[in-house]
This record gives C-alpha cells, structure tokens and sequence, in this order.
C-alpha cells in the first residue's frame, strides 16, 4: 500500500488494484465511486481521496 493511509476500503481497493497492475479493476473501483458520487450515496470525501490516490499511485506491472 501506498504512504498515504486512505479512510474508505473502496480507495485501498483501488490502489491495491494500481499497484498490482490491474488497470482493469481499478477503472472499474473508480467507476463504481463516481456513481455512488453522481447519486450522492458516496461516502463523504472518498471521491476526493479517491482523485489523490490516482494522482500518486503508479500503475504497477502484472
């Protein structure tokens, strides 16, 4: 995991996701965030968190 310790499971998922290389998933974690934000049942700050952390997370190699 990453340096920085993100509060929603969803945000780790999407890392672990980055760093394994599993683009894939990680398109689909994000996707899946930006829905709940569109329909408001996203958790406060997680669209937020989730923008930071693929700002810094490298996508990794499989």
């Amino acid at each position: 995991m990453s340096a920085v310790d993100y509060k929603h499971q969803s945000v780790r998922d999407f890392v672990a996701a980055m760093q394994r290389g599993d683009s894939a998933a990680a398109e689909r974690i994000a996707h899946e965030i930006s829905e709940r934000h569109k329909r408001g049942g996203a958790a406060k700050g997680e669209l937020s968190e989730l923008s930071w952390a693929n700002a810094v997370t490298p996508l990794g190699s499989k």
